[in-house]
């Protein structure tokens, strides 16, 4: 769902950011970049962009500066990217970032009079600053972002459009469904949603820790032991454990879950990010989904750090598996 973009240290002294009006595009820009953007860096230019930050006016330095702590960002294992003033040879950065923003002089050497290119084929953009509301990658995650999931689709193109980029930049996951248990200990185990979602983990660099909060029992029957029993059959197999530190699955009293109550609604939250599923993780269930309404969220504009701690105060039992 986010767009992996790059800027060089010339962006910021386009006309656009240091002109009398430019307050406008410097909180256009980064409300962007808080809402669907991840910015990636080099190693050797891991500063390069903070140290350009430094030279804007203080009030523009501080929303940037305010920036570059909170918002997605991500330090690839690579020393340089490929610079050009050959679209052809910039599209080699598509393996690392798909939008690459430049200074509008710039811009108009590798792009022409419009300022900007698009490679349908590998999604590889080349933008200038005074455009950068035009980029195909960020319009197309910002649809996304409310775009519900059509029966009919295949999975694995739904990890693609909604999760893949968000569990490659962060490793804390938190399920909170209703129904997780329940369909857990109930479903066939080779249509289990939880062990479809973390296999699509398998190819990340990073080792998760995953907490579930859902329903603890239902007609009387307590599922903690079962839950606990599949869960640790899932991960324990080797490949498994090496992406995932620690389960940690939450039983909670069902009146925490009616409409009146807090957890009504069903999401995934991904670092900074929540992903409220209609259907919650039953999306997972099959290889071709039903219909799910969706919407994507930064944590902050959400309640659910605040439902997770009341959820987690309000645990009648608790599994640990790692």
């Amino acid at each position: 769902m986010l767009t992996k973009f790059y800027m060089d240290s010339d962006f910021l002294e386009s006309e656009c950011f240091v002109n009398s009006s430019s307050a406008s595009c410097h909180r256009s820009f980064l409300k962007n970049w808080e809402d669907y953007g991840v910015f990636v860096y080099s190693k050797n230019e891991s500063k390069s962009i903070p140290d350009a930050v430094k030279s804007l006016p203080q009030k523009y330095r501080k929303m940037w500066e305010a920036a570059f702590q909170y918002y997605a960002k991500v330090e690839v294992d690579v020393s340089d990217f490929k610079k050009d003033l050959n679209f052809n040879v910039l599209i080699d950065n598509h393996i690392y970032y798909k939008t690459f923003m430049v200074e509008d002089t710039t811009g108009m050497e590798i792009c022409g009079d419009e300022g900007m290119l698009f490679d349908a084929a590998s999604s590889y953009e080349v933008v200038s600053a005074s455009v950068f509301s035009e980029s195909e990658n960020f319009k197309k995650s910002e649809e996304i972002s409310v775009k519900d999931i059509d029966r009919g689709s295949r999975i694995d193109s739904v990890w693609s459009d909604y999760f893949l980029t968000l569990t490659n930049i962060y490793d804390k996951i938190v399920i909170v469904d209703n129904y997780f248990i329940k369909r857990l200990c109930s479903s066939n185990i080779n249509k289990n949603a939880f062990k479809s979602f973390i296999k699509k983990l398998i190819n990340s660099d990073l080792k998760y820790d995953i907490t579930i909060y859902s329903r603890d029992s239902y007609e009387g029957k307590c599922f903690s032991n079962d839950a606990e029993s599949i869960i640790e059959s899932i991960i324990q197999t080797p490949v498994m454990r090496k992406k995932i530190s620690k389960v940690t699955i939450c039983g909670i009293n069902s009146e925490f879950f009616s409409a009146t109550q807090i957890a009504h609604d069903r999401y995934v939250r991904v670092g900074e990010f929540v992903c409220q599923l209609g259907v919650g993780m039953q999306i997972f269930e099959e290889e071709i989904t039903g219909s799910c309404a969706v919407s994507i969220k930064r944590a902050s504009v959400t309640n659910a750090k605040k439902i997770e701690r009341e959820l987690s105060r309000s645990c009648k039992w608790k599994k640990v598996i790692d």
